[in-house]
């Protein structure tokens, strides 16, 4: 957790509000997500249709692992009334 002279939260809300779109990146090896990024997914909720989840390096990971991660990313990211539409799955070639 970073030591800021001002409410990052607050920070990432305001450039939510201004921005066109949100793309929020994680790793299918290692899917954790802090107090702090969740608390900045949660002040993101009035901009889902903004969001976009991309999940990297999918491919490096065997298919019964990529549904656990998955399933693991829309449980913590995705509340009920979401509106995220879509996932993107990037792979490295």
């Amino acid at each position: 957790m970073c030591v800021c002279r001002y409410n990052f939260c607050e920070v990432v809300e305001w450039l939510a509000e201004r921005v066109d779109r949100i793309i929020l990146l994680f790793d299918a090896h290692k899917l954790d997500i802090s107090d702090e990024f969740r608390r900045v997914i949660e002040g993101m909720r009035g901009y889902d249709d903004k969001i976009r989840i991309v999940l990297n390096k999918a491919d490096m990971v065997d298919h019964q692992q990529l549904m656990r991660v998955y399933g693991a990313l829309m449980w913590y990211v995705c509340s009920p009334h979401s509106h995220t539409r879509r996932t993107i799955w990037h792979c490295n070639h």
